[in-house]
This record gives structure tokens, C-alpha cells and sequence, in this order.
């Protein structure tokens, strides 16, 4: 690939940088260092701001299809979506594997697919 073509990169490609924080974003989990008990409430914590952003995202993408955006706009928020689901999936696991060593631990819903 030579420079041109990085210039000229589609602006869909812009987009899911801005909507999905860039390719920079790095997450760090360490967990090990903490209590069950706090490290499930930071899990719990997760889910919830997941779900909101999982929400956003569906909303914005009704708002993009009312619209009448091109396909690969609506593919991007497909795939953050995509990603979003599959985050809120893993979480759950991490809370319900904590929960289990929490006495009087809450369980958590199950994410929407």
C-alpha cells in the first residue's frame, strides 16, 4: 500500500474511527490485583455502560436508515454493534464467574442480542 492511498482512505473508515474511539483505544484488565468484590462491581459497572452504548449505536443506526445513508455507513455501526454485543457477552461471563464467589452476589441479565 503505498501513501496515496492511506491519504485517500474512504470516509466510512473516518467514521468508525470517531464512533468507535479510533484505533488507538487500549483496554487493561487487571483484576487480579483486586477483591472478588470489587472487581465484580467494576464488571457490573462495565455491563452497564455497555448497554447504554449498545443503545446508542441501535439508535443511531435507525436514525442512519431513516436517513438513507449509503451501506457502508450503516456496515459501520454494524459492526460497532457487532463488537458491542460481543463485549457485553464476554462481561457477563467475567460478572457470573465473580458472582459466584460473592456471597449474596446479584445476577446479572443477560445482554440483548
Amino acid at each position: 500500500m503505498n501513501r496515496q492511498t492511506i491519504v485517500e482512505t474512504p470516509s466510512y473508515i473516518a467514521l468508525a474511527g470517531k464512533l468507535f474511539g479510533g484505533i488507538k483505544r487500549q483496554v487493561t484488565v487487571d483484576f487480579h490485583e483486586l477483591d472478588d468484590e470489587l472487581a465484580l462491581a467494576k464488571v457490573q459497572n462495565q455491563l452497564e455502560a455497555r448497554r447504554e452504548r449498545l443503545a446508542d449505536y441501535r439508535g443511531a443506526r435507525e436514525s442512519m436508515l431513516s436517513k438513507g445513508l449509503e451501506t457502508c455507513k450503516i456496515q459501520v455501526i454494524d459492526y460497532g454493534i457487532a463488537l458491542e454485543e460481543t463485549n457485553l457477552r464476554w462481561l457477563q461471563q467475567v460478572a457470573e464467574s465473580y458472582s459466584k464467589k460473592v456471597p449474596g452476589a446479584k445476577k446479572q441479565k443477560r445482554p440483548r442480542a
